[in-house]
């Protein structure tokens, strides 16, 4: 084999190399789709309230913890006020529905405010800031809180049903008077990984 054909075979060798990496790259993105789509239909199995599921299609990198669309809308029968979740896991609430689509706020949006419960049920309102993180303000302050201790909604609510879970206690500050000065809370969901999600249509009155 001379020169020429060593040179062509190598860059034969090359190109099958590249297929074969993109075929293996294509085949780890299905593979890791067929997971969520899988962890998703588990979930809703779980569930005993009606569920769709729906695609993240549009995000804004500046609203990465404030707001995304979903792929569905008023011909899906969505309406406001519908949760949307991964699983039993609070993402926010539906705010706006457009025919095809819908606008989600998260619950890590700055001003969003759910009222919710500790596992030790200390109740409370678990509070946005715009960031990858969340503050819990109990009505009661006490030590019985704790790191690594988990937080879930209430049900004192019109539009959040109890037992989701928000997340869990990441870091308390105390004051020099030994009261909590702050109590961070972790969401329970991959915020920046967000790509399906779950929107449950609750029992509860729905705004049209």
């Amino acid at each position: 084999m001379n020169r020429d054909q060593l040179f062509k075979e190598n860059e034969r060798l090359k190109l099958e190399n590249n297929k074969l990496k993109f075929i293996l790259r294509e085949n780890k993105i299905l593979l890791e789709e067929n997971k969520r789509l899988t962890s998703l239909l588990e979930m809703k199995q779980s569930l005993t309230e009606k569920i769709q599921f729906a695609k993240v299609y549009f995000r804004k990198p500046e609203n990465m913890y404030d707001q995304f669309y979903i792929d569905l809308g008023e011909k899906d029968g969505i309406k406001k006020n519908m949760i949307v979740s991964q699983g039993e896991k609070l993402i926010g609430r539906i705010v706006e529905v457009y025919e095809n689509s819908s606008l989600v706020y998260m619950i890590t949006k700055e001003s969003i405010v759910v009222s919710a419960k500790s596992e030790n049920h200390m109740f409370g309102v678990v509070k946005g800031i715009g960031e990858d993180k969340l503050y819990f303000e109990p009505n009661v302050y006490d030590d019985s809180l704790k790191v690594g201790d988990k937080i879930y909604t209430s049900g004192i609510s019109d539009i959040y049903p109890g037992d989701m879970y928000i997340g869990y206690i990441s870091e308390i500050e105390k004051g020099d008077n030994s009261l909590f000065t702050s109590i961070t809370i972790r969401p329970s969901i991959n915020i920046s990984n967000l790509k399906e999600v779950l929107v449950i249509q609750s029992r509860r009155n729905y705004e049209n």
